[in-house]
């Protein structure tokens, strides 16, 4: 069975949103609380045609509340799968409150920038790498300066 996805939410951004799920012809709202991870925002995103997720997943707090909204809940993706149809644990229900603490929603990578979410890694690295550097500039400037005032 292949579930329908979209995104809802966002006014300026068509790569950002609560997700919501098609299934037999209602819309629903994945309601998660932590275990909505980057693994399954990654899914979603590859889902819609993007190239995975941006950073980090939402989960709750960013979109309206519902109460008594029908949904999907236990959903858990090992990060690889195409759909969410290929994930497991999938349990399609009303749920009593779905929003500020489990509404789950998803940022993808927008076209055109595949390498955005690379690049934000390389250069969380680089900074950790420039300013050991600049300790063992320092370091370095400090050993010589002792060096040259003692002779």
């Amino acid at each position: 069975f292949f579930y329908t996805v979209r995104l809802i939410g966002s006014v300026h951004d068509v790569y950002r949103g609560r997700v919501e799920v098609l299934y037999n012809g209602v819309w629903g709202r994945i309601c998660e609380d932590e275990s909505w991870t980057i693994r399954e925002s990654d899914v979603v995103c590859r889902q819609l045609g993007y190239d995975g997720a941006l950073l980090n997943a939402y989960i709750g707090g960013r979109f309206d509340v519902d109460v008594g909204v029908i949904g999907f809940t236990n959903v858990k993706c090992i990060g690889n799968e195409n759909s969410l149809s290929n994930c497991r644990g999938r349990q399609w229900r009303v749920v009593q409150s779905c929003g500020y603490g489990s509404d789950s929603g998803v940022m993808c990578n927008p076209p055109g920038k595949k390498l955005v979410r690379k690049l934000n890694i390389y250069l969380k690295a680089f900074s950790k790498l420039f300013i050991y550097l600049v300790i063992y500039f320092f370091i370095c400037l400090f050993v010589c300066l002792l060096v040259c005032s003692v002779s």
